[in-house]
């Protein structure tokens, strides 16, 4: 069987519930009010961050659905409308007819299968994903006054590919690591001249498995190698990216919203520097502050919000032990943030999330 020497078994195990924060219409209980719905939350039931936005919303009055893709796979709870020409979108149950203003995208991934399928389920499970992706990504695109506002729309979202963004990272004035794609690893120490190295899969990659009641996630992770290391492992022929390693011992996490300034944490390792992959986990292991961003470093990420017309992303950067420069990795655009808010005591980035959404309401709600 074929396989990449990056896909190596690794699992994260999702819990399959999302806490007691569901929807507006299972919190308050009144199916009536459907039809004032004006939130859409795309996402999926383990999705933390999308929980605490949908709670501030509640504590605002305002009603929002949560729509999320491993029970819209499963069989969407409530039908769906989609006006292509005038781009509005349209939710009904129980024959009532709601119109939300803005539809928000957080882990809305449709790369989601149930165990062991036959070639028959396997084709009506890969359609329905594949109408489910093609809906997401329609919604947000039309130019119509009256169509619904997309956070992170998946038509913007799916063209922004690692390599984009490390062109649109240079084009903004962001350092980058020099990087090369290959499909023979060993020929990116020939290409970089280096010795170190850190090999990514040229865009994410995960697949998610219904096994049971669990849902197990398998991917490729990024992987650290030293030469000569590499000839002695599994061999690809398949097209990875290549980046030097950057020596570092402070990760920078910045959560953008376009137009407005950004929120940066600083992440040390808690015994020196960071040998391993580029992977700001919060945990016992690191140390997380809040921090300052120089002007000019705000300034390019501004630049790269607009000109990859992203609406929320979690840049990664790293700073180099040497120089003490900020290295742009690559920016998130379903980045979490509740597990470091946990770890601060605060709240703030999520209710400038919630803000975030809100003002797009209003502005939906205006041009009606």
């Amino acid at each position: 069987m074929r396989s990449t020497s990056l896909i190596h078994g690794e699992q994260l195990e999702f819990r399959t519930q999302s806490s007691d924060f569901l929807d507006y219409l299972g919190q308050r209980g009144q199916p009536s009010t459907f039809q004032d719905v004006q939130v859409a939350l795309f996402s999926r039931r383990n999705d933390p961050e999308m929980d605490a936005v949908g709670i501030m919303l509640l504590r605002a009055g305002i009603p929002y659905i949560r729509l999320n893709v491993d029970e819209l796979l499963a069989g969407a709870s409530c039908q769906i409308v989609y006006d292509a020409p005038a781009g509005r979108l349209a939710l009904i149950r129980e024959g009532i007819r709601s119109e939300p203003s803005v539809a928000v995208f957080h882990l809305f991934d449709t790369a989601i299968y149930p165990h062991g399928m036959d070639a028959r389920s396997a084709a009506s499970w890969h359609y329905a994903r594949e109408a489910w992706q093609s809906l997401a990504s329609s919604v947000g695109r039309g130019e119509a006054a009256a169509g619904v506002r997309a956070i992170n729309s998946p038509a913007i979202v799916q063209r922004l590919t690692r390599l984009q963004q490390m062109r649109i990272a240079a084009a903004c004035g962001l350092r980058t690591p020099r990087s090369v794609v290959v499909s023979e690893v060993a020929d990116g120490y020939d290409a970089l001249g280096v010795g170190h190295i850190i090999v990514k899969p040229v865009r994410e990659h995960f697949i998610e498995l219904s096994q049971g009641d669990e849902h197990v996630l398998f991917g490729a992770f990024p992987q650290v190698l030293h030469w000569p290391s590499v000839l002695a492992g599994e061999r690809t022929r398949d097209p990875v990216l290549v980046q030097e390693f950057i020596a570092h011992q402070a990760e920078l996490r910045v959560y953008a919203l376009r137009g407005e300034p950004p929120t940066a944490l600083e992440i040390r390792a808690a015994n020196g520097a960071f040998t391993t992959a580029y992977s700001a986990v919060a945990g016992g292991d690191v140390l997380v502050t809040a921090t300052e961003l120089p002007a000019r470093l705000a300034m390019a990420i501004a630049a790269f919000m607009d000109m990859a017309h992203l609406d929320y992303g979690a840049f990664d950067l790293v700073r180099e032990t040497a120089s003490g420069d900020p290295v742009f990795l690559e920016v998130n655009t379903s980045g979490g943030w509740r597990c470091y808010e946990r770890l601060l005591g605060s709240t703030d980035i999520t209710r400038r999330f919630t803000s975030y959404v809100m003002s797009a309401m209003r502005a939906g709600a205006g041009s009606r």
